[in-house]
Parts: structure tokens; sequence; C-alpha cells
């Protein structure tokens, strides 16, 4: 499965931020800390327990309503919206990101409104919306631009270019990956530096120009080894073993997978591992070791269906589909076709995209239904007489029409009988 990491934002409160906050003693400011600490716990559950990970924040959000920060309680819908994206389900996803924008929003917080239009861009990126999504990640860059964040500005560019990736329009996605990498080394951030050596290497990768995509991903690896980044560190050993297994060379795709699969299950990585594993059955189809591929992809399966990987179940009904087909089992590859083709319509089905269209436009209906009633209220006298003087003029215009028709024909009877 090709992955890139756009940049899922969060907000961070400050020990000196006082947005909205109206109380300030010792209770609430234990409150406060219990809720970064639930909010904390949540993050950490994204990948691992994502139901636990919204109950985590879903606590958070009950304490920040009762000690009246709105900051808090925004940041916390941001959390909720966050787990929803990890679940694959996109609306509700969509629904608390929007609640949070709006908060943030209404009580002037510029960077809040910025983390969560990043945040429902990355949504919309992921449902295949990707014109509504550079909308919101160029409103994301136009505030990180006013607030000059340069951190937030980096992750802007890195997103936007995660959106021209998925539209094919790699020269596109290389350049916003460049102008972000130039504020990273700026800025000596070397997460931003390892996210932006991964997103490049993949892209060279897919568009076939092997010897930068391992440049770029043999410096992302060294660098996640640097950082201890685990979870980094398997995602480009997995990005050495694409491009290995496009070069053909699949004893070195083998060792770099495995690699991959080691750290994954040392970390408890399980969308990753089951990932790593459907990219082994890949490799394994290629070569025509179909056993071995299909044993892959019924762990990789039994792993994605536990944590609900919707996204990730769909890839891996594709490459069942592909494995039998190649092995001669066409009746069950069309089983598997058919599978991945109805999971793929109920992620990005048109229900749920009129829905967040619906939650989208709620206010600005709202607004504009009271000005319709408003004007229906205000005009009612003026629209009874207009409606008066219509009917008055129709029922005139129909009797002379009537009369007219009547004249006629008494005037060519009388002809007739003279004639």
């Amino acid at each position: 499965m090709v992955l890139l990491f756009p940049i899922l934002l969060l907000q961070n409160i400050c020990a000196s931020e006082q947005v909205n906050q109206k109380n300030g003693n010792k209770k609430t400011i234990s409150d406060r800390d219990h809720i970064i600490s639930l909010l904390d716990e949540s993050k950490s559950n994204w990948y691992t327990n994502t139901e636990m990970s919204i109950k985590n924040a879903s606590e958070a959000l009950k304490i920040a309503r009762k000690i009246h920060n709105d900051t808090l309680i925004a940041q916390s819908w941001n959390h909720i919206g966050a787990s929803y994206y990890f679940l694959d389900v996109a609306d509700s996803a969509f629904l608390y990101m929007k609640k949070s924008l709006d908060l943030n929003r209404s009580i002037g917080y510029t960077k809040g409104v910025a983390v969560a239009a990043n945040n429902i861009g990355l949504i919309t990126d992921y449902l295949g919306n990707y014109n509504k999504s550079i909308h919101y990640y160029k409103l994301a860059l136009k505030l990180e631009l006013e607030l000059n964040n340069k951190d937030g500005i980096a992750a802007s560019y890195l997103n936007i270019a995660s959106v021209y990736y998925y539209m094919n329009r790699f020269e596109k996605a290389i350049e916003y990956m460049m102008n972000s990498l130039g504020i990273y080394k700026e800025l000596k951030d070397s997460t931003g530096l390892l996210r932006c050596y991964t997103n490049i290497g993949n892209t060279y990768c897919d568009i076939g120009i092997y010897d930068m995509a391992k440049k770029y991903t043999s410096e992302a690896l060294d660098l996640s080894r640097a950082l201890h980044d685990r979870d980094l560190e398997a995602a480009n050993l997995n990005n050495l073993g694409k491009i290995a297994c496009a070069e053909m060379n699949y004893s070195s795709a083998i060792e770099h997978y495995l690699k991959a699969l080691e750290i994954e299950r040392q970390e408890n990585d399980r969308w990753s591992e089951a990932n790593t594993m459907n990219n082994l059955a890949v490799l394994f189809t290629e070569t025509g070791n179909y056993p071995q591929a299909l044993n892959n992809l019924d762990n990789a399966y039994a792993i994605a269906k536990k944590i609900k990987a919707k996204k990730l179940i769909s890839e891996i009904f594709e490459t069942y589909s592909s494995t039998y087909e190649k092995s001669g089992n066409y009746q069950m590859a069309l089983k598997y076709s058919r599978k991945h083709s109805n999971l793929k319509d109920s992620i990005y089905n048109a229900n749920t995209q009129k829905q967040i269209d619906n939650l989208e436009d709620e206010s600005f209906y709202s607004q504009k239904n009271d000005l319709i009633s408003t004007e229906s209220k205000n005009n009612k006298p003026e629209r009874s007489r207009k409606i008066l003087y219509f009917e008055a003029g129709m029922i005139t215009f129909t009797v002379l029409t009537t009369a007219l028709l009547v004249g006629l024909i008494i005037f060519r009877r009388r002809k007739l009988l003279n004639s």
C-alpha cells in the first residue's frame, strides 16, 4: 500500500494561555492537567486502540466543559476527530474537526482555526475530495503565514504536496515538499526533515526515479534511527523494500520487509504490521509463490479486521484478487475484486461525502433560511397586493379573450349563411 505521511496537527496548550478560561483556581489547574494527560493518552492510542482513544478524549471534553475552558473543549474535539480519522469513520471525524474549527473561530484563536482547517484538509484528502482538501490546507497555510509560524507553514506545504501526489501531479508535489524541506532545514527541525525525506523518497519511487528514491529514503532511515523514531524507521524500511521490489531485487526487498515487520511487532503497531504483510504478499505474488502470498494475506486480514482498518482491508482484498487471478483461480479473484469494490465504495461513498457537505454548509443554509423568513415577514402586505393585481389581470384577460372568440364564431356563421 502506497503511504505518504501528512501531518495531523494538534493544539498545544501552553501554561501561559488564558483564551476564554473563566476559572483560575487550583482545582481548574488540576483539571487542566488531567485534561492534557487524557489527551496525551488519546494520542498514544490512535494506532493501537482507537476506541480507547475516543474514550480518553471524550472524558477530557467532559472535564473541559465543566471548567468552561473553550480552548480545551476545541482541543478535545480535535482529538476525537483525529481518533475517528484513524478509525476510518470520515463523517464523524469531519464533524468533530468542524466543531473545533467553529469554536476556535468564535473565540478568536487563530492558531486553533489553522490546526482544525489543516485536519479537515486531511479528512477530505483521505476521501479523495482534493479540491476541498486544497481549500482547507491553503486556509491553514494563509493563517500560519499571518502568524509567521514557520513550523505550521512547513506542515501546510507538506500536506498540500500530498494532495498533488494523489492527483498524480508529482512535479508539483515535489515542489511543495522541497519548500517544506527548506523551512525544516532552516528551523533545524529533525522530525520535520524526517517526514520530508520519507515523502520525497516515496514520491520518487512511484515515478520510477529509483536513485533519488533510494537517496532520500536512506537519509530518512538514518535520521529515523538517530531520532529513535521506530515507526518511521519501519516505514522507511518498508519503502526500501518497495524500491527493491520495483527493481526486481526480491531478496533485498524481503530483507527490508522482514526488518520492518520485526520493529512493528515490537512496537505493537498492528496497522503497519498488517500493511507490511500485504506488501510481502504482493512480492510473493510477483515471484509466483502463491501459498506464501495467501498466508501473509490471511494474517494481514485478521489484524486489519480486528483493528477495523477498513481502507487497509480494501487494499488487502485487492491483493487477494490479484493473487488468485495470477494463480489461475478466477472465481476467487472475482469474489475478492467485488469485495474490494464494495468496501471501497462504502468508504468513499456519495452519502458520506454528502453528509460532510451538509455539515460544512449547515450554518450557511441556516443563515439563508433566516434571511428568507425575515424577508417573507417584511414583504407580506406588498406580496399580497401583487398577487391580487396579478389575479385581477388574469381574470380580465380571460374575459376579453372569451368575448373575442365568441365574436369570431358568430361572424363566421353569418358569413356562411349569406354565402
